[in-house]
């Protein structure tokens, strides 16, 4: 992409690890002022009352892919290792299932609390690092 990142997202974990990231990011410091600005983005979102349905529809089916009977048991390991239990995995689809737009509000919190304690980690080329001394401050810890 021209000027940007190759890829983005913001995952969470079962375990509760929260954490955004790029991938062959020209410009880290952009990316961390995205991300500060997270909760307002999805307040904004919230109040246009667009539906979530297909958002719902994507995140189930993320958690829930097509596996062979080996990947299967690899998850099952997984889970289990992890203290996942299947009626985790119940609870988490049906909260998926029932979300809405007014639950954002919850998320923007969420994410107002990442703002002040975050870590990060930015590995780059030095032409991409360039300057980031002054900015890095803002964003250190």
């Amino acid at each position: 992409m021209r000027g940007g990142a190759y890829g983005c997202g913001f995952r969470a974990s079962e375990r509760g690890a929260l954490f955004y990231y790029s991938y062959r990011d020209p410009s880290p410091v952009a990316s961390l002022s995205i991300y500060e600005n997270a909760p307002a983005f999805i307040r904004e979102f919230a109040a246009r009352g667009e539906p979530v349905d297909n958002y719902i529809i994507s995140g189930v089916a993320g958690t829930e892919p097509l596996m062979s009977p080996g990947r299967r048991g690899a998850a099952a390991d997984r889970d289990f290792l992890a203290g996942i239990t299947p009626d985790d995995r119940r609870r988490i689809r049906r909260e998926m299932l029932d979300f809405n737009a007014r639950r954002m509000e919850e998320f923007a919190r969420l994410f107002d609390k990442l703002k002040g304690g975050f870590s990060q980690c930015i590995v780059g080329a030095a032409s991409a690092l360039d300057g980031l001394d002054d900015a890095w401050t803002k964003y250190s810890l």
